[in-house]
């Protein structure tokens, strides 16, 4: 299906409310596609793109590509092969859902339970979540650029593939990003690097950018509290890495190296801010809405006796 005019650069709006979804179902070898026609198509609304599996994707033709609105939801399995601005919500739950153009924009990214993302391009994302059972595979020379905070709750290390080359890079500016570790913490041996959740980078860019270990799910089969390995780490001079308690590894001249308080501002990880401070993380709204829930009762006890 075509969105847009041949030869027009006039941008094209898929308006969906929250009971819809525009579904591609491609089967046997057959394929499907939803394609922006030469100008960006706008998927708006709070309804569903949903690619039903191998053979159905985005794509487009000349200068087209898609723009996915806040509330907004393109998820399944298949490919994306066209650029997509994302404000709304991309999940992978079908099979294999395969990245081939950039993404940007602070929407969110999430691969559920049995599905698996496959990142062939630069991805950009706010907030971006994995599930217990979920798979990751960043091919090599491409990263992940987060906005948001990054959790995972796989178990799995082989579900946990970065190429060489490859890069999660933390670029929120002034606000704080969690970043899951779930490492187990053997010590500084070259062990710790491979199969271990291990990164090949983590780099903190950009003025303002605060990002800080977070241990906040259990990745099983870990010593508590679990850790982080990283061949390579970079933190530009403006951003700051809290370690929040957390043990981080990296290799140091080939060699495994412990990063503490003592590498603040060391120029061969950039210059950066390296700190390990307490810090108050935000309740969850569900948290919120207990404490509330709580105090409204002590109100009323309160004013009942006072009427007594």
């Amino acid at each position: 299906m075509y969105l847009g005019n041949s030869g027009s650069t006039d941008p094209y709006i898929l308006n969906s409310g929250a009971a819809d979804k525009f579904q591609l179902n491609a089967t046997g070898g057959s394929s499907a596609g939803l394609l922006a026609y030469y100008a960006p198509a706008t998927l708006t609304g709070s309804g569903k793109v949903v690619l039903g599996g191998p053979g159905n994707y985005l794509g487009y033709y000349g200068e087209g590509y898609f723009i996915n609105t806040a509330g907004h939801t393109i998820e399944g399995g298949g490919a994306i092969y066209a650029k997509v601005v994302n404000e709304g919500q991309i999940t992978a739950n079908n099979g294999v859902l395969t990245i081939s153009a950039p993404i940007t924009g602070s929407g969110n990214v999430g691969v559920a339970d049995n599905a698996t993302l496959q990142v062939n391009s630069t991805l950009q994302t706010g907030n971006f979540t994995m599930s217990r059972l979920a798979a990751l595979n960043v091919a090599s020379g491409y990263y992940l650029d987060l906005k948001g905070n990054y959790s995972f709750a796989q178990v799995d290390e082989s579900k946990w593939t970065w190429g060489s080359l490859t890069m999660l890079q933390m670029s929120g500016g002034g606000l704080f990003q969690a970043l899951e570790v779930g490492s187990e913490d053997l010590g500084a041996v070259l062990g710790g690097f491979s199969n271990n959740f291990d990164l090949v980078k983590l780099s903190l860019v950009g003025a303002g950018t605060y990002a800080y270990l977070n241990d906040a799910i259990d990745n099983e089969n870990r010593h508590s509290p679990e850790a982080l390995y990283a061949d390579a780490l970079w933190v530009d001079p403006d951003a700051t890495l809290n370690l929040f308690g957390k043990h981080l590894y990296v290799l140091k001249d080939g060699l495994p190296y412990l990063v503490t308080i003592a590498d603040d501002r060391a120029s061969w990880l950039g210059g950066g801010h390296i700190i390990d401070e307490s810090i108050s993380v935000t309740p969850l709204p569900s948290t919120l809405l207990l404490l509330f829930s709580g105090l409204m009762g002590l109100w009323a006890l309160g004013r009942r006796s006072r009427k007594t």
